[in-house]
C-alpha cells in the first residue's frame, strides 16, 4: 500500500504559516510591506486585543482587480517576480507569494478593494482556506484588510502567544522597522480607538526623530550624518554623538530600503568609534545602505531580515570609514566651542603693535597729605621698569616652535595666541582667571560663559596613548608566575595558527599540549597584571575570522592604552602654571580631546 501522498492545500497553508505568521507582529509586517509595494501614501494599522481579536491594515495604493484579489491568496502567487532570473533583481518588500495564503490559513480574513479606474470594488471573505464570499462592494480606492481571530484553527499555536503587552510590543517593533525605511509614506498605529503614533511623510531625519527622539530634548542634536557614494555600495543615515551611546541605544540597518539584522556591519561602526565609547555602551546609528538589487541576497531567510552582501568585506571598510571620517568631520571630540570662545586677532607681517598710551599726574605725591618728607623717586625709571616687566610678561609664553592645534572642525588656533600669562583660554579678546588644579584632579579654567573642568589623570591618559600610538613601542615579553590555558575549538584553532608568529612578535609564548589546547607561558610585560589576556587572544582571534583586524595595530593599541593608563596612575599634587599650559596645548593636539580611550568623558563644560 502506497503512503506517500501529496498534502491538501490547507494543510500545506497552515506549515507554511508556522515560517511566515509566527504571532500577530507577524501580520502587521506583511500586510503593511504590502501596502507599501502597492504605492500607498497612507498605512493605517488598527490593532484590537493585541492582534488576537482583530488587525486591519488600510491604505490608499492601487488596490487590486477582482481576479487579482483572488489569485492572491493563492499559494506563490505574486505580483513580483516572473521567472528565475528576478530573484537576483528583487527591490519590493514582499516578492514569495506566501503571506497572505498563510494568514488566510490561521485566521478569518476579509478584504476589500478597488483600483482607481474601477466603479466599483470587490470584497472576498476567507476563512480558514477556505474562500466564504466574494461579491462587488462600494470601496475607496486602494484595500483594506481586516485579519480576525488569529489561530483560532491551530489552538496550540494560539495558546503559546505572549501577554497583550508583549505581542503589543512586537507589533510596534515591526511597525516602526516598516516606517523607518520609507520616510515618504504617512503611517498612523491605534490600539483600539487610540491613535498610539502617527508619523506625516517627511524626510529620513525626521522619520527617525518622530519613531526614537519624542522623550529626548537633544536627540536631533546628537544626530550626526553620514553620506558615501561608491561604484560599490552608497551610505546616507546617521550616527550618535559618544555620550548618547548607552546600553539600549536603537540601532537600524536598512538594505535597499528594507530592514535588516547584520552582526558584522554594526562592528564595522562600533569599531568607527576607537574607544570613545565607554565599557558597555553602544552607539547609537541608522544606516541605509543602498547596493545594487542583484548584489544582495534576500532570499536567505523567511522574514528577510537577514540578507547576504556580494561585497561584505568591502562594504565593511567603506561604512567605517565613512562614520570615522563623519565623526571627525563634525568633530565631535572638542566640547569647547571656539568659534565663540576663542577670538583669533588680525596679525600683518611687518605692522607694529601699538603701546598703550598711559596718562597719570606726575605730581602727585601719596605721602605729602600724611606730613612726611617725600621720598625722591625717578618716575620715567620706574614707568620703564614697569613697561619692561609687562612686555617681559607677554613673551612668557609656552614655545610650540609654530606648532597649531587643529580644533573644532579645522579651526587652526596658534598656540601662543590661545595662551597667555596665567590664563590658558581667551573669549571674546577678554582675559580669564588663572587656572587653578583643584584636589589633584581637576584642572578647572573660568571662562565668561561659565567653567571648564579637565579631568587630568584622563588627560594624561589620552595624551600618552597617542604618543604611544604615534611612536616606535618596544614591546618586551615578561614570564608569567602560572601558566594559563587556551582551548580553542576547531574553527578558532585555524585562526590561531595564522595568527601565532603574529602573537609572539608582540611578547607572547605558547606551548601546545593536547588537542587544541595551549599554555601560555609568557606575555607582553605591561600585560602581566592583566587579568584578561585569555580574554584578549579570543577577541584578536574572533575579529580576525570576522576579516575586520589588523593584528598589528589592535596589539598595539592594547599595549599602548595599558601603558597610559599605567602613567595616568601617577598622583599629581601640584602643577605648575608652565606645566598646565602644556597639558591643555597637548591635550587639544591630541586625536580626541574629548574623551579617553576606553571613553572616559575628559573635558567637562558648565555653563553659567
Amino acid at each position: 500500500m502506497d503512503i506517500v501522498r501529496q498534502l491538501p492545500d490547507s494543510v500545506a497553508n497552515q506549515i507554511a504559516a508556522g515560517e511566515v505568521v509566527q504571532r500577530p507582529a507577524s501580520v502587521v509586517k506583511e500586510l503593511t510591506e504590502n501596502a507599501v509595494d502597492a504605492g500607498a501614501t497612507l498605512v493605517k494599522v488598527i490593532v484590537t486585543g493585541a492582534g488576537r481579536q482583530s488587525i486591519q491594515v488600510i491604505d490608499n495604493g492601487c488596490g487590486m482587480s477582482e481576479s487579482d484579489a483572488r489569485m492572491s491568496f493563492e499559494r506563490h502567487a505574486t505580483s513580483k517576480i516572473r521567472n528565475a532570473e528576478d530573484l537576483f533583481e528583487i527591490q519590493t518588500m514582499g516578492f514569495r507569494g506566501e503571506a497572505l495564503a498563510s494568514i488566510a490559513a490561521v485566521a478569518q480574513v476579509e478584504v476589500r478593494t478597488r483600483r482607481e479606474e474601477d466603479r466599483v470594488g470587490v470584497l472576498i471573505e476567507i476563512n480558514g482556506s477556505r474562500v466564504e464570499r466574494q461579491e462587488p462592494v462600494e470601496c475607496q480606492k486602494g484595500t483594506r484588510f481586516v485579519v480576525k481571530n488569529l489561530f483560532y484553527n491551530v489552538p496550540a499555536r494560539r495558546k503559546f502567544l505572549k501577554t497583550d503587552e508583549t505581542e503589543m510590543k512586537n507589533i510596534l517593533t515591526e511597525f516602526q522597522r516598516v516606517a523607518i525605511a520609507h520616510e515618504n509614506v504617512a503611517f498612523e498605529l491605534y490600539n483600539g480607538n487610540e491613535l498610539m503614533m502617527n508619523l506625516p511623510a517627511g524626510n529620513f531625519r525626521q522619520r527617525v526623530t518622530q519613531l526614537y527622539g519624542k522623550n529626548k530634548k537633544s536627540f536631533a542634536q546628537d544626530l550626526i550624518p553620514i553620506h558615501a557614494e561608491t561604484t560599490i555600495v552608497n551610505i546616507d543615515g546617521f550616527v550618535g554623538r559618544p555620550e548618547s551611546a548607552g546600553k539600549y541605544t536603537p540601532q537600524v540597518f536598512l538594505a535597499n530600503n528594507r530592514f535588516i539584522m547584520h552582526p558584522l556591519l554594526r562592528r564595522a561602526v562600533i569599531q568607527a568609534y576607537d574607544r570613545m565609547l565607554q565599557n558597555g555602551a553602544v552607539p547609537l546609528f541608522f544606516v541605509k545602505i543602498t547596493v545594487k538589487p542583484s548584489a544582495v541576497d534576500v532570499n536567505i531567510h523567511p522574514t528577510k531580515t537577514e540578507v547576504k552582501f556580494e561585497d561584505e568585506k568591502e562594504i565593511f571598510s567603506i561604512l567605517m570609514v565613512c562614520v570615522r571620517e563623519a565623526l571627525g568631520k563634525y568633530n565631535v571630540s572638542a566640547p569647547m566651542d571656539f568659534d565663540n570662545d576663542v577670538e583669533i586677532p588680525n596679525y600683518r607681517e611687518g605692522a607694529n603693535p601699538k603701546m598703550p598710551e598711559v596718562n597719570f599726574d606726575r605730581s602727585y605725591d601719596p605721602f605729602r597729605s600724611c606730613g612726611k618728607k617725600p621720598v625722591e623717586r625717578n618716575w620715567q625709571e620706574m614707568f620703564q621698569g614697569l613697561r619692561n616687566e609687562v612686555i617681559e610678561g607677554q613673551d612668557q609664553r609656552l614655545d610650540f616652535h609654530g606648532e597649531e592645534l587643529r580644533v573644532n572642525a579645522g579651526l587652526s588656533v596658534n598656540t601662543s595666541l590661545a595662551t597667555s600669562p596665567g590664563n590658558t583660554i581667551l573669549d571674546n579678546n577678554e582675559t580669564v582667571g588663572e587656572s587653578i588644579f583643584f584636589r589633584g584632579k581637576w584642572l578647572c579654567v573660568a571662562l565668561s560663559s561659565g567653567l571648564v573642568a579637565i579631568d587630568v589623570p584622563a588627560a594624561v591618559y589620552r595624551i600618552e596613548y597617542d604618543r604611544l600610538m604615534q611612536s616606535e613601542m618596544e614591546v618586551l615579553s615578561q614570564r608569567i608566575l602560572f601558566d594559563e590555558i587556551l582551548e580553542l575549538d576547531g574553527d578558532s584553532e585555524c585562526i590561531f595558527t595564522e595568527l601565532e608568529k603574529d602573537l609572539e612578535e608582540v611578547g607572547f609564548r605558547f606551548e601546545q599540549f593536547g588537542r587544541s589546547m595551549y599554555r601560555v607561558t609568557s606575555v607582553p610585560a605591561v600585560l602581566a597584571e592583566d587579568a584578561d589576556r585569555i580574554a584578549l587572544i579570543k577577541e584578536i582571534i574572533h575579529d580576525t575570522r570576522e576579516g575586520v583586524v589588523e593584528l598589528q595595530r589592535e596589539m598595539k593599541s592594547q599595549l599602548a592604552s595599558r601603558i597610559a593608563r599605567c602613567a595616568s596612575r601617577i598622583r599629581r599634587e601640584h602643577l605648575s602654571r608652565e606645566e598646565r599650559e602644556r597639558l591643555v596645548a597637548r591635550l587639544f593636539a591630541s586625536s580626541n580631546p574629548n574623551t579617553t580611550p576606553d571613553g572616559k568623558t575628559i573635558v567637562k563644560r558648565i555653563e553659567l
